[in-house]
């Protein structure tokens, strides 16, 4: 009996290591064929059974210009040496329709940037692993491998003397040609607040989003990069414009020697040094950031807290800390955290932080002491504004 039952628990032993290496060996496996890419020389050519929809096109970035191409109707033949890779989704030695396409590849072409875009779906690809040949495809409708810009946004002040005006030009996805122009200080200014919010909310990725909010019935695919870039075009474009204002209107023109001498605020202009200090636990107060250097001082008791401010866009200004003094916040940080957040829940490494309306920094002194401040208001002469202020509520945190 013993040694019965030696060979059946031997026998049951050999059985469950063969299958958990036929398990392992499995896993082991490829995922399904879903998308394949392959690299002789410098082109590279992708294939996919899984997207056959038709305005399926694969998009890459390259010295940060988006592209796409194409996805063509075609036909692969997946030879029996192979089947193995691909478990069954790919039936071997016999022609099976994909999508697919070819481009030159060069040091330029960011590989994390590799997706596929069908029937408003997102598919990304970053850095894939390539095959060394050529696969066996077929053409059933003409193949382009000349790529597309796409969503390339270039912006022109196409501005009347009456007020101002900017017009947007791309090319969308499907390679139709836009146009977008806003008119007044108004729409510009409501428009360059939402690009502000997409800057402050958009997760960093080199694969695009689907931005809907931008330009009514027209649907973008940006990355927040493109963000980026759209905020800097659109307010240089309002700088500019701002400059040429105050040309007109400079002493040399005879109506605007009958305007007073100066127009800012009795009060911007006449603040005295008190006016860069507040006191007490917590409060609000609402200073000229580009005046005394842009320091501003908050004290409470024997406590004192030195900020400085300066000139970053419409909505945000940079802040730092005094001297010997550090600033601490994180992203998204819209609420004055408690003592015990602010000492272990910031980032404090860098001398100086962009904040927007809304967002909440905070300092410390050079004797370990904690105020938390939030941004309620920017305003900015230079790019639209009629003041240079900064509006802040704080509360130092004990």
């Amino acid at each position: 009996m013993p040694r019965i039952a030696s060979a059946s628990s031997n026998r049951f032993g050999r059985r469950l290591a063969f299958a958990l290496a036929f398990c392992l060996s499995v896993l082991s496996l490829p995922a399904s064929a879903v998308t394949s890419f392959f690299k002789v020389g410098d082109m590279v050519t992708v294939w996919t059974s899984d997207y056959m929809s038709e305005g399926t096109d694969f998009i890459w970035e390259a010295r940060n210009i988006k592209y796409r191409l194409k996805m063509t109707r075609g036909e692969i033949l997946i030879p029996q040496d192979q089947a193995r890779m691909y478990r069954g989704s790919i039936p071997f030695d016999r022609w099976t329709p994909v999508r697919f396409t070819r481009f030159r590849n060069d040091p330029h072409v960011n590989a994390s940037s590799f997706a596929i875009v069908s029937s408003r779906q997102i598919v990304p690809f970053p850095m894939p692993v390539y095959q060394n040949k050529t696969p066996q495809i077929r053409e059933q409708e003409p193949v382009s491998a000349i790529p597309q810009e796409y969503n390339e946004i270039k912006w022109n002040d196409v501005s009347s003397s009456d007020d101002m005006e900017i017009e947007a030009t791309w090319t969308s996805p499907e390679g139709t040609p836009k146009q977008k122009k806003l008119t007044g200080r108004d729409e510009i200014t409501a428009f360059y607040k939402k690009v502000t919010e997409l800057v402050r909310t958009l997760p960093a990725s080199n694969i695009p989003s689907y931005i809907d909010t931008l330009f009514p019935g027209e649907s973008l695919l940006l990355t927040k990069g493109n963000i980026r870039v759209m905020q800097s075009d659109v307010e240089k474009l309002i700088k500019g414009w701002m400059e040429k204002q105050k040309g007109a209107n400079s002493p040399t023109d005879a109506s605007a020697t009958e305007k007073p001498a100066a127009e800012k605020p009795a009060a911007s202009a006449e603040e005295g040094p008190e006016a860069f200090i507040a006191n007490g636990p917590q409060g609000e107060a609402s200073f000229d950031f580009t005046k005394n250097g842009g320091v501003f001082t908050i004290k409470n008791g024997v406590n004192e807290f030195q900020t400085k401010w300066g000139r970053r866009s419409m909505y945000q200004v940079v802040a730092g800390a005094g001297a010997a003094g550090k600033i601490g916040g994180k992203t998204g940080l819209t609420t004055l955290p408690s003592l015990a957040v602010a000492k272990t829940g910031l980032d404090y490494s860098q001398k100086s932080r962009i904040v927007g309306n809304g967002e909440v920094v905070v300092f410390v002194n050079p004797y370990g002491k904690y105020v938390a401040v939030k941004v309620m208001k920017v305003e900015d002469a230079v790019l639209g504004g009629s003041n240079n202020r900064v509006t802040i509520r704080w509360k130092v945190l004990q």
